[in-house]
Order: C-alpha cells, then structure tokens, then sequence
C-alpha cells in the first residue's frame, strides 16, 4: 500500500533510488572484478613460457659447466650442481605452483600438465646421469661413455618436450587473447546493461514521483488558473489522498463558497439595479413635480421685483429677493441630481460642436459677475499657448487657425466652467484673488482656476470629488453646500474626456486643473476644420 502524505512519498522513492544505485553499482563492481580476475590470470601466461625459456637455459648451463669440468686437465671442476640448486630447482617449484592453479583452458591444462610431470621426471633421471658422469669419466669423454650414450640423448629428449609446451604457450596465448577480448567484451556490455538498467530505474521512479506530486499539483494549478479566468464550471475531482488532495478538498470548498457568495452578489446587484433604476424614476417624477411650482415660484417672484406699477417697500424687495434667491438655488441643486442621475445610468447625451474656448470661458466670467462684484474679488484670467505648439505650425507650414478652436460639447464644458467658477467664489473671502489660466499645447488644453480662500486639508483631497463629499476647512462657508457640485464636475469631465485634478493648502487656496484633449474620442471633427 503506498504512503498517504506526501514526506513519506518522497522518503520511499528516495529509498528505493539508493537501493537501485547500490544494486548498480555492486554489479558493476563484481563485474569489474571479474575484468581485473580474467586479466591477472592472462598475465600468468608470459610468467609459464618464461619459466620454460629459463629452465632450458639453465639445462644447458649445466651440460656446459659439467662438460668443461670434465675437459679440464687441472681438475678444477665448476660447480654444475649449483646451477641445479640455485637455478632449476627454483624453477621445477615455480612451474609446479602455477600448473596447480585453475586455467581457462581445461583440457590443454591436462595435456600440458603430464607433459610437465614427464619432463620433471626426465630432469630427474638427468640429474642422476650427469652424478654418474662426475664419477666415471673425471679424467677424458670416450664416444662409448655414459655421457653421449645416455645423458646428450636424454637432454635432446628434454629440450625437444620443452620446445613443444613453448609452442602449447605459444598457441594458448593465442587463443586466451581472444577468449580475454571476447569475455571482456561481454562484461562491457554487462556494464552498460546494468547502468542503463539503473537509469532506467531511476527515470521510472522519477516518473512516479511526479506523477503522485508534480501531476496532482499541476491539476490544481491548472483548476486554480480556470477559477481565476472565470472557465471552471465543474466540480474538482478527488486528486490523491496526501496533503495535496486535503488542499484541493479546501480549495473545493472554497469554490463553493465563491459561487455562493457570487450568487448573493448577483441576486444584490439586481436589486440594487432595480433600486437604482426606481431611484431614477423617482428623481425624474420629483423634478417634473418640482419644477412647475418652482418655475412659478421664481417666475412670480421675478414679476414682483420687476413690477414697476406697484413700487415695493426696500424690506419687501429683501424678502422677495431672498424667495427668488432660494429658488434658484433649488433649482440648481435639483438639476444637479437629475445631471447625476443620468450619468449614472448613462443617459447622458453629448452634442459635439465647434467652439473657441476662449471665448465660452470669458461667457462664463461675464455671466459670473455679479456674484464676483458681490464679494469684491478680483478675477484675472490669461490665456496663451506653449511655444512647442506654435513651433510645430511653423514648421508645418500650416494657414492661421486659432490655438483656442476645440470639438466638445459646449453646454456640459460651460457647466463645468460654471460649477468650478462657482466653487472658487463660494470659498474665498470678500476682497480675495480669483485667477484664471488657459494653455493651449500641442495634445490639448490646460485650464487652471486658483483662489486664495480656505483651502482644502491634505487627507480630504482624495475624497473631494465623491457625491455629497465636502472638505471640512474650519469655515462656516464650506458647510452651505450639498456635496453635489465637485462629483458632477468630476463625473461630467470624464465624459468629455478630459481629466481634473486639485492641488490644495489649508489656508492658502486650492487650485483646480482640467486637462482636455482637442475633440472627444469618438468625435470626427478636426477643431481647425
């Protein structure tokens, strides 16, 4: 039965790769073994065919010290034995232990053997003659003597054995080489068939390493990837029963949980779809049911103020003024919420047109005046272009159009204009400074409207342009809006596309920045056309 977590996986096939490694390398090494057995016993080959080599020779070193001994008048007689002692001896023993050992040739090693035994033999019989010879013929050699009846002959006998075993060496060694190269040849191949056997197990057992790890972790991962690219519909089926499997049960539950929640969300989006969409209706029916008594309300009241029939007292004239004052203020803020509602629900509609923007911001200064004479202020306005923009019409030889032309649509810009105008003038103090900035550069325009009044604190500024959001400043003025003008100008810019943005000190003033491009993304219309 296999492990059930993953350490003991990973334990066992470790286990199993050490123990074929181990194998492997045991069997190479008996077969390496037998390599150096097989060349050790080829080495004994050169040593047997030596010996022979020097036993003939001492054979016939003894002959000829015992012949000059003989043929020496003056009796002085070289040591022949000693040869025997020192020399052949050493050799017939030497000869001996090596025929004892195991051959690889079994049936020449016989044959061999008892040729060896006969010539030990011989060599005794050799020796016993030439101890004859010493005490027989000392003083001269006669062609009857024991020396050439018997010794030479059996000598002749020897040499002619000993040059046959040479030739048995001779052609053995033939036949060993080959036997050698063939057998070495074979555990060679022996060799490589264990280490591809070895190799071969460790890849199987790679593979089933990855395929209780790598593969059950690569379906997780490819189930976690659909999960994430909203293409998994089904179920995770049971991966494994290690810690892989009890992660995919977790993430099966989690799954589960998504979809769940995913479902409340689906099921809330509707109704809050529904809640908005009876928001607007409702928005849509109290303007409609607001705007006729309102339209009353500032009509009569205007009529009032401007009936010249019956003159008002100053005290009537302030309350009336007041009632129409208030009026229009509704007015304003009830199509401001209407403006929201439509873009919310995007039913917004933009009329692209032509115009100079100059020009529509100078309207918008001159319908502002009363309110900035009301409160003193002092309203500077500069409009320019950047020199990049007035070096690339040079450059292409371009007829005169006027740096100010853009396609936008006019009425939503001019609220805009009106609503940030308005802002800037609620919130500076009586006798401040209101300046008005336009930058025509070569992708669109720059408009800055800077005041010195209150200001807005730091941590408000990223929350300034939320609905009914207003910067708390420490002045009284600051709490007589709705929170409706600064989100309408924001949501009404990005519909034409362009984006506004503050920078603002308490204290100090604030200063409002709207980028435009020159038409609106899915506008045709060239503003120099």
């Amino acid at each position: 039965m296999l492990p059930t977590t993953i350490r003991h996986k990973i334990l066992l096939i470790t286990l199993l790769c050490a123990l074929v490694i181990l194998t492997g390398f045991s069997a190479v090494f008996l077969i390496a073994r037998q390599q150096q057995e097989l060349v050790q016993k080829h080495l004994e080959l050169p040593l047997v065919a030596q010996s022979w080599f020097s036993l003939s020779s001492s054979l016939h070193q003894s002959l000829r010290l015992q012949l000059e001994g003989i043929a020496n008048e003056e009796g002085i007689q070289p040591a022949w034995d000693e040869v025997w002692m020192k020399d052949i001896e050493p050799l017939l023993s030497q000869l001996e232990l090596l025929y004892k050992k195991e051959r690889l040739w079994e049936n020449e090693r016989q044959v061999e053997a008892r040729t060896f035994y006969d010539i030990r033999l011989m060599l005794r019989q050799l020796k016993e003659l030439q101890v004859k010879v010493e005490k027989e013929n000392r003083t001269r050699l006669t062609e009857k003597s024991l020396w050439q009846i018997e010794l030479v002959p059996l000598f002749q006998e020897i040499q002619g054995s000993i040059e046959q075993i040479i030739n048995w060496q001779t052609q053995f060694s033939h036949q060993q080489n080959q036997l050698l190269r063939n057998r070495l040849i074979e555990l060679t191949l022996q060799i490589w068939v264990v280490a591809l056997g070895v190799l071969f197990l460790l890849v199987l057992l790679a593979w089933f390493l990855s395929r209780q790890i790598i593969f059950p972790l690569q379906k997780l991962r490819d189930t976690v990837k659909k999960v994430k690219e909203d293409r998994f519909h089904g179920e995770i089926t049971e991966i494994s029963s290690d810690e892989v499997g009890e992660l995919a049960q977790q993430f099966r539950e989690m799954i589960q949980a998504i979809r769940e929640r995913t479902e409340e969300l689906e099921k809330s989006n509707m109704l809050l779809a529904e809640a908005s969409h009876q928001k607007g209706m409702f928005l849509t029916s109290m303007s409609h049911e607001l705007r006729t008594p309102l339209n009353a309300i500032i009509g009569f009241a205007g009529t009032l103020l401007d009936d010249e029939d019956e003159p008002l007292s100053n005290y009537r004239k302030d309350r009336i003024s007041r009632i129409l004052q208030s009026g229009k203020q509704l007015l304003q803020l009830i199509n401001s919420l209407l403006d929201l509602s439509r873009l919310e629900a995007g039913q917004m509609k933009i009329s692209t047109s032509k115009m100079r923007l100059d020009e529509l911001m100078l309207e918008v200064i001159e319908m502002l005046e009363p309110l900035i004479h009301e409160k003193s202020l002092q309203c500077l306005h500069q409009f320019q272009t950047e020199s990049d923009w007035q070096e690339s019409r040079t450059e292409s030889g371009e007829s005169y159009v006027n740096p100010f032309m853009l396609v936008s649509d006019s009425a939503i810009l001019r609220q805009v204009l009106i609503n940030l105008m308005g802002n800037a003038i609620k919130f500076t103090e009586p006798g401040g400074l209101i300046t008005i900035g336009l930058l025509r550069r070569c992708d669109g325009f720059r408009v800055d409207l800077e005041d010195n009044g209150c200001g807005i604190p730091e941590e408000q500024l990223e929350t300034i342009f939320q609905v009914f959001k207003q910067a708390d400043s420490g002045n009284p003025h600051t709490r007589e809006g709705t929170g409706l003008g600064l989100a309408l100008v924001h949501s009404l810019a990005e519909l034409l596309g362009a984006r506004i943005s503050v920078k603002s000190k308490l204290g100090t003033g604030s200063v409002f920045t709207v980028e435009l491009p020159l038409q609106l993304p899915h506008s045709n219309k060239e503003p120099g056309s």
